[in-house]
């Protein structure tokens, strides 16, 4: 796999739990092909600005409001600057 921006990698978490309403951090780090080092970076920053959030009872991640408009903002960005992916 080439090298990913952070940008990248963030939208790949928010797309895998996005596709699964609630997701344990390994199947975060298995189907975003995550490091486990990676995840422990990531998710904190994810929590911290709002873009998930811990489901307290399950142990669960699950995309917040703003988690979909990164992605909305990350998948109209080609198509703003006249790239294709």
């Amino acid at each position: 796999m080439k090298h990913r921006s952070k940008v990248e990698i963030i939208a790949y978490m928010l797309e895998t739990i996005m596709a699964d309403s609630s997701m344990s951090s390994s199947k975060i780090m298995y189907k975003a092909f995550l490091s486990y080092k990676q995840l422990k970076e990531y998710v904190p920053l994810l929590l911290q600005n709002e873009l998930i959030k811990h489901g307290e009872k399950n142990r669960t991640f699950m995309i917040t409001d703003k988690g979909m408009y990164y992605l909305e903002m990350y998948n109209n960005l080609p198509e703003f600057v006249g790239i294709s992916r």
